[in-house]
């Protein structure tokens, strides 16, 4: 069985928080505390688990998460960093799969504000 690797970006452009003025990023939408539901394709059947990379600005708060296909990832999801970061995270076998995925980033509550740019989602498929 012959495998390669495929990734996709997403982009957000998403600040979550409880107050739209804490953050001046205009080029962000104020979304609260749950980002849109986000698109992405696999053509071939994913094997394996995956990882994606999220961009994320001023996280306070370690118990957000990020949900693939409606599933939480394990662990914590972003680790609290005062500016930019770029954080890895697994994606467990048998979340990622052949078609159309999605991924969502929540906010959990105690007032936090924090953006998240960029989201790229890496896998191996079956070619």
């Amino acid at each position: 069985m012959a495998l390669r690797a495929d990734f996709e970006i997403i982009n957000f452009s998403s600040h979550l928080g409880d107050k739209k003025s804490d953050i001046k990023a205009p080029w962000a939408t104020f979304h609260g505390d749950v980002s849109p539901v986000k698109n992405f394709f696999i053509g071939q059947r994913p094997v394996g688990a995956g990882y994606l990379l999220v961009q994320a600005y001023n996280v306070n708060n370690e118990n957000h998460r990020i949900l693939v296909n409606g599933i939480e990832l394990g662990g914590f999801d972003i680790p609290t960093e005062s500016g930019w970061q770029t954080w890895m995270d697994v994606i467990q076998v048998g979340v990622l799969k052949q078609g159309n995925n999605t991924i969502q980033i929540k906010r959990t509550t105690g007032g936090d504000n924090f953006i998240v740019a960029n989201v790229t989602v890496h896998w191996r498929e079956v070619v």
